[in-house]
């Protein structure tokens, strides 16, 4: 339940070209990821998706809208089922706590292989500038 500082968690996830997108505004929580994971891989699945990569827009959320802690990360990687489909993470607008705290995800699950942009638009570019990704972002870098 949001409180009187948060806002109400939004969110959208859709598929455009050969990229998977999500979109964060409010509240930022456990329950929302796992809601979105669960999104994605619904696309990902009904779409036949083996690889793809991943925009994480979350401009729109702010410090008083995370309800996040450190300790529910494990929680996000209980199931890989979504996160090996990611040839790529761009996560766009992240700032504050959220950016503290995914740092920490990235450099301690992945290896440091998410990548930041302030606009969706760098995002899109990054994506179409880079060489195809061999495998998933949870694969070992040669």
């Amino acid at each position: 339940m949001p409180t009187s500082q948060s806002r109400d968690a939004t969110t959208r996830v859709w598929l455009e070209g050969s990229i998977l997108y999500v979109k964060f505004v409010g509240e930022f929580s456990i329950e929302g990821i796992l809601d979105v994971e669960r999104q994605c891989l619904e696309v990902i699945q009904r779409n036949g998706i083996k690889l793809i990569p991943f925009i994480v827009d979350v401009g729109d959320v702010d410090d008083g809208d995370m309800h996040l802690h450190i300790t529910e990360i494990g929680k996000i990687f209980s199931s890989i089922d979504v996160v090996k489909h990611f040839s790529m993470v761009l996560l766009v607008g992240a700032k504050g706590n959220l950016r503290k705290i995914v740092s920490v995800v990235n450099s301690t699950f992945l290896g440091g292989r998410l990548q930041y942009a302030e606009t969706v638009n760098e995002a899109q570019s990054i994506v179409r500038n880079s060489k195809d990704s061999p495998g998933s972002i949870l694969e070992p870098a040669i």
